[in-house]
């Protein structure tokens, strides 16, 4: 009886091993993307191909945020419209859009045709860019002509919208505002939060917030769309941080690659609240390892590199 009992354990511990012998183990490596927490191990040209870059994790105080969708408009107050009082000709064009001027400066002659020959020229009321021309030479023109289109980007206004939620009461004139803009994946404009709209709109049911940024570059344009985000509270706890790019989800799993080398090991994270561009990670990551932020949705189709499994022998 013990000698039949020894002879079962013996085949039940080693005909796994017997039946693999000869072949690759790759039954975990074939799963769906993301499926195995086995590093990926890539050279330095792969690295370089994918373009990868990292973070650190780090641990600070995170403020409570509010995000929504916006467009970048010119202030009301620092733009204006050339128009005309009178029906008449488009005798001379002084400007292009695109091109600055400052207050007082000649923009556009027009000949009233009630008043034969006599030519008016138009002045710019403010100093700006002039944002569209409308206007061709020898164009007729009347009271309701818009005929350029003048705009001071020195500061720009990034309009968000939000739904009516109880997000609402904690929104106030004052607050600190970021924005990510599309064009620049890369960069964080910060601003103030100016004004609110009183209530919502009756029929979409959004409120709309205007926070004021910055132009003195030139990079942000009026009808560029991109992320507001509204610092609602401050964070007094220091937490682990990670940027939002670096999380990838998968079946409801939320999931980062951390880089040791030339190593990619995915672990799975359990996030936390939103600010701007950050997100909280409750579990997941320690502070100062690399997070992948950029690469990392390619790096999650690759496969871990199968190592040849170990044969076993069965001594007599």
């Amino acid at each position: 009886m013990k000698i039949t009992f020894i002879c079962l354990f013996l085949l039940l511990t080693i005909a796994p091993a017997l039946a693999h012998e000869g072949h690759d183990d790759t039954s975990a490596l074939t799963g769906s993307a993301g499926t195995t927490n086995a590093p990926v191990e890539l050279s330095k040209e792969s690295i370089a191909n994918l373009g990868v870059k990292t973070v650190p994790v780090v641990l600070q105080p995170m403020a409570e945020t509010i995000s929504m969708p916006a467009i970048l408009t010119l202030i009301p107050e620092q733009q204006a419209y050339i128009t005309t009082r009178f029906d008449g000709l488009v005798r001379d064009i002084k400007v292009k859009a695109g091109q600055k001027v400052i207050k007082g400066q000649d923009l556009i002659t027009v000949e009233p045709i009630a008043f034969g020959t006599m030519q008016i020229s138009y002045k710019a009321p403010i100093s700006g860019t002039v944002i569209q021309q409308n206007m061709v030479l020898g164009q007729p023109v009347s009271y309701q002509t818009i005929m350029l289109e003048i705009g001071d980007d020195s500061r720009m206004l990034l309009k968000g919208a939000l739904y009516e939620t109880p997000a609402l009461s904690r929104i106030k004139p004052g607050q600190k505002a970021t924005a990510r803009i599309g064009i620049y994946p890369d960069r964080v404009f910060t601003g103030t939060l100016e004004r609110v709209d009183a209530g919502p709109q009756a029929d979409s049911r959004t409120l709309h917030a205007y926070a004021v940024f910055d132009n003195t570059d030139g990079a942000l344009r009026p009808n560029l769309r991109g992320t507001l985000n509204i610092e609602t509270g401050s964070g007094d706890t220091p937490t682990i941080v990670v940027p939002v790019a670096a999380v990838l989800e998968n079946n409801g799993v939320s999931f980062v690659f951390v880089r040791e080398g030339n190593k990619f090991e995915r672990r799975e994270v359990q996030t936390g609240r939103k600010s701007g561009a950050n997100i909280e990670i409750m579990s997941g990551v320690l502070p100062e390892e690399d997070v992948v932020v950029q690469g990392n949705y390619q790096i999650q189709y690759l496969k871990p590199v199968a190592k040849p499994a170990v044969t076993q022998s069965v001594g007599k």
